[in-house]
């Protein structure tokens, strides 16, 4: 006899695959924002608070790109197809990560600016990745 699978179980083995990847990709992204932090922190000394957290984010969209096409996302898909969109979904990282240091900056802290700044950055380029760059 064929085994069936009610809406409900299929409801939830979709969602464990939707949070077993933003798992991957959270754990992709903390070494990423390691790396943005570490370049960040590197450079605030020499530029503005924007200008080095947007070379730090820069170098983490780098390491996320390496990481999450061969752990989050586990893609088969040809690199210069994800390559060219992750990019795209970086650069466009990069600048919302700017323009919300930028404005949250000048009310509070580099800190708390950029820890908002990660997690709106967080939820968008997941978003993104998931839906266009590595999907298949």
């Amino acid at each position: 006899m064929a085994e069936t699978t009610s809406p409900t179980t299929a409801s939830l083995a979709s969602t464990n695959v939707r949070l077993d990847v933003f798992i991957r990709y959270g754990l992709a992204g903390l070494v990423g924002t390691a790396t943005h932090y570490l370049v960040m922190w590197a450079l605030l000394g020499y530029m503005s608070e924007v200008t080095a957290s947007t070379g730090g984010a820069i170098a983490g969209c780098l390491v996320n790109f390496l990481l999450n096409r061969a752990y989050a996302f586990r893609s088969e898909l040809p690199v210069s197809a994800t390559l060219i969109r992750f990019v795209a979904v970086g650069a466009l990282c990069v600048l919302l990560n700017g323009l919300v240091v930028g404005v949250a900056s000048q009310s509070f802290p580099i800190v708390p600016s950029q820890l908002a700044a990660t997690v709106v950055v967080l939820i968008f380029g997941f978003t993104l990745n998931k839906s266009w760059t590595f999907h298949e």
